[in-house]
C-alpha cells in the first residue's frame, strides 16, 4: 500500500512537472526536454545520495538498538546466573585423596569453632569425637549424630560390600560387616567419653546413604562416598554449601526429618549419663550382653583407629 502511494505520487509529480514545462511559451520543446533530463539526472543523483546516507543512518540506528537490547538481556542473564550461582553452587570443593585433606578439615574445624549446633549423618561417627575434643568450649550447645543402625543386618552388609569394592579388600563381606558394626559401637563409646564437655543425642537409621553430611550453622559439608573421583580412595570428594543455599536448606531439613523418624528415640548422652546407662544401650544395640571389658576394648580400639586423624587435627589446630 505504501509502495503504491509512493508510485502514484511520483507519477503525478512527474506529469505535472512535464506539463508545466511544456506550457512555458518561452521554452522550446528541446530546451524543455533538456531541463527535464537534467532534473532527472539530478534527481537520480540525489536519490542515490539520500538512499546511501539514510541507509547508513538506519543501519547504525538498528545496530544501536540491537546492541542495547543485547546489553540489557546480557545484564539480566548475568544477574540471574549470579543469583543461581549463589543459590546452587558450592562455596568450595575438596578432591578425593589418600591423605586427610588440610583444606577440608581446616574449613570444618572453623565451622565447628563458631557453630552452636552440629549435626552429623554417616555410617559411623568415629571421626566426630576427635573434632569435639579440639573444638572451643562453651559455644557448641547441641550435637546430633545419625549413624547406621548396627541391628540392621542388610544395611550393614550393603555398606560392607561398598567398602569392599572401594578398598579392594580381600576380606569377606561378613568380616567387613563386623568391622562396620564395631566402628558404630565404638563411636557410641567415644561420644559417651565427651559427655562432660559436650552433650549429644544419637539416632540410628536403617538407610544406607551415599553421602556423609556434616551440618553447621554456617555451612553443610557433603562427602560423596561413591562419587566418580572417590572410587578406590579412602578420603571421598566433598563439597561445601553456605547457609541459605538450596543444598544447605534441603539437607538440613532432610537430616532433621531422618533424625526424628527412626525406630527408637534418640539416645541422649550428658554428664548425667552413667556407664551403667551406656552398657544398657550398647547391649540393646549389639543384640548381646555388653560388659565393661567390651567397652574398654572398644575405647582402646577407637583410640587406635583415629590416632592418625587425632594427631593430624592437633597439628592443624596448632598452626
Amino acid at each position: 500500500m505504501k509502495l503504491y502511494g509512493l508510485l502514484l505520487a511520483s507519477l503525478v509529480l512527474a506529469v505535472g512537472g512535464v506539463s508545466l514545462a511544456v506550457l512555458d511559451g518561452d521554452l522550446s520543446r528541446g530546451e524543455a526536454f533538456s531541463a527535464i533530463g537534467l532534473n532527472l539526472v539530478a534527481s537520480v543523483i540525489f536519490a542515490l545520495f539520500y538512499t546511501t546516507i539514510s541507509g547508513n543512518i538506519q543501519e547504525r540506528m538498528l545496530m544501536e538498538q540491537i546492541e542495547g537490547t543485547i546489553g540489557s538481556v546480557s545484564q539480566e542473564l548475568l544477574g540471574k546466573l549470579a543469583g543461581y550461582e549463589a543459590h546452587y553452587m558450592p562455596a568450595a570443593t575438596y578432591d578425593a585423596g589418600t591423605q586427610f585433606s588440610e583444606e577440608y578439615n581446616d574449613a570444618v574445624s572453623q565451622s565447628l569453632a563458631t557453630t552452636t549446633s552440629y549435626m552429623f549423618r554417616g555410617t559411623s561417627a568415629k571421626y566426630v569425637p576427635p573434632r569435639l575434643h579440639l573444638a572451643p568450649r562453651g559455644r557448641l550447645r547441641r550435637v546430633s549424630i545419625l549413624m547406621l543402625d548396627p541391628r540392621a543386618k542388610a544395611a550393614i552388609e550393603a555398606r560392607a560390600a561398598i567398602k569392599r569394592d572401594q578398598t579392594n579388600s580381600t576380606k569377606t563381606v561378613t568380616e567387613l560387616a563386623r568391622e562396620v558394626t564395631d566402628e558404630i559401637l565404638m563411636s557410641v563409646v567415644a561420644l559417651f567419653d565427651c559427655r562432660h564437655f559436650c552433650e549429644s543425642e544419637i539416632a540410628f537409621t536403617r538407610d544406607v546413604a551415599a553421602t556423609r553430611i556434616e551440618l553447621f550453622d554456617d555451612a553443610v559439608y557433603i562427602s560423596w562416598y561413591q562419587g566418580p573421583d572417590s572410587a578406590k580412595k579412602p578420603i571421598p570428594e566433598s563439597l561445601k554449601f553456605a547457609r541459605g543455599t538450596f543444598p544447605y536448606e534441603v539437607h538440613a531439613q532432610e537430616a532433621h526429618l531422618r533424625f526424628r523418624q527412626t525406630d527408637d528415640p534418640p539416645l541422649k548422652i550428658s554428664s548425667h549419663t552413667s556407664e551403667a546407662d551406656l552398657l544398657q544401650h550398647l547391649t540393646k544395640l549389639a543384640g548381646r550382653t555388653v560388659t565393661r571389658d567390651d567397652v574398654t576394648n572398644w575405647r582402646q580400639e577407637h583410640a587406635r583407629l583415629v590416632h592418625e586423624f587425632t594427631n593430624f587435627l592437633a597439628n592443624r589446630s596448632n598452626r
